[in-house]
């Protein structure tokens, strides 16, 4: 992402935007998302959008890397294994599909040998992959995308009534630091937990797309639109899956009883994770979020480092232009958190956020804030790093504390 925007720019928008929203009751409205707001998956012989295969993995950390340009669409064994697994699951009809491996900028496993590693207490008690793919004529490559888990046994005796901590944190798998001190944490109250190791493969994908803004905005913004739904969608179409095949395979593990945790990238895909399976969630505890994924994108002091989607424009846009854009893809977006924010309403949250950041900006925090009924939060006036690694880092056990005043 190379585009920058004058403050001008985000400012109009802002300003108009905000407006609207708060003088909308309509767009307040408390409301999940349709069934058809959810991407479609190619799905198995018994009907489910992907599969799931438990990893036997080396003490230590996931070897996860990110793609590069050179070895985009190089296909490792570990790579022809995940397909196989998804692939031998669907009907026979589709048998035989031809398949493709993530592209560049995509985040993925690695099988790389390692020497000298030790276990730790942070290890995890199993690790799972969730493998799917979109829907695809039969004459087409079925573009498989995975997401890793790892999943904790809580440390001594369990929390009474058992909880079980679904976790997804922010881009890369980041902050490993303070993920592991909640981890290591909850386990020590008696908890389970599930942590989503980094997000779904393709959700960091480089992509490119083209707009012209002096065309239709509905048209221009419609594939960015059904781009960052389907990314959102199959982060709760992970934790859907890994969830069920917890509760087969582990009865012992709380899946009925679950506490959404969120970190950065991992706060904005949350209200698409609970909107999958409302009932299973009593609580949120959402730390450095926000809602408008293409504001975000054009606007984040990360969006250079992360670089999973590209505006090429064909003419730089005016201010009303720029706004009348952002307008359409809130209008459009149906999974993203400026649309979901109203849904979570009923879902006791804490919001965790700094005044000063730039990286989700905090005008945007303010806006989920403001959508989702103004629950409770802690703003912290601090940008997006020092509040992981200044407050949270110091307020864990405060947090830890919030979470379990929850378990109803």
């Amino acid at each position: 992402m190379t585009l920058s925007v004058p403050d001008s720019q985000y400012d109009v928008c802002m300003r108009s935007l905000l407006a609207l929203i708060l003088c909308s009751p309509a767009l307040l409205a408390q409301q999940l998302p349709d069934r058809d707001a959810w991407p479609h998956r190619i799905t198995t012989r018994d009907g489910s959008l992907g599969v799931v295969r438990e990893l036997t993995l080396p003490p230590g950390p996931p070897a996860m890397v990110r793609v590069g340009e050179i070895t985009a669409g190089h296909k490792t064994d570990l790579d022809r294994t995940d397909a196989s697994a998804l692939l031998d699951a669907l009907p026979e009809s589709e048998a035989g599909r031809e398949w493709t491996t993530e592209g560049s900028g995509a985040m993925v496993l690695r099988d790389w040998p390692r020497e000298h590693e030790e276990a730790t207490p942070f290890d995890a008690d199993a690790h799972y992959v969730f493998i799917s793919a979109p829907h695809a004529p039969p004459d087409e490559p079925l573009a498989i995308q995975r997401t890793w888990f790892a999943y904790y046994e809580p440390f001594g005796e369990v929390a009474d009534p058992p909880a079980l901590a679904v976790m997804i944190p922010g881009m890369f798998g980041t902050p490993e630091p303070i993920i592991q001190q909640l981890v290591t944490g909850l386990r020590q109250r008696g908890w389970h937990v599930l942590l989503m190791v980094a997000q779904p493969s393709r959700f960091t994908e480089s992509l490119t797309v083209g707009v012209d803004p002096s065309a239709s905005p509905a048209a221009q913004i419609e594939p960015i639109a059904r781009l960052i739904d389907d990314r959102f969608a199959e982060c709760a179409y992970a934790v859907e899956g890994v969830t069920a095949h917890l509760a087969l395979t582990r009865p012992e593990a709380p899946t009925d009883r679950r506490f959404a945790v969120g970190f950065s990238a991992g706060a904005l895909a949350m209200p698409a994770v609970i909107a999958r399976e409302p009932e299973a969630y009593e609580a949120a505890l959402l730390m450095g979020g926000g809602a408008d994924m293409l504001t975000m994108v054009l606007t984040s002091n990360y969006a250079d480092w992360i670089d999973a989607l590209h505006i090429e424009w064909k003419t730089t846009p005016t201010d009303e232009q720029f706004a009348s854009l952002i307008e359409s893809y809130r209008e459009q977006a149906r999974l993203d958190p400026y649309a979901l924010a109203p849904s979570m309403k009923d879902t006791p949250s804490l919001l965790v956020m700094g005044s000063n950041d730039q990286a989700v900006p905090a005008e945007l925090g303010e806006l989920y804030w403001a959508r989702a009924g103004e629950p409770e939060r802690r703003l912290i006036p601090a940008g997006h790093e020092l509040l992981f690694f200044g407050y949270i880092r110091a307020r864990a056990a405060d947090l830890l504390d919030w979470l379990e005043s929850a378990v109803r």
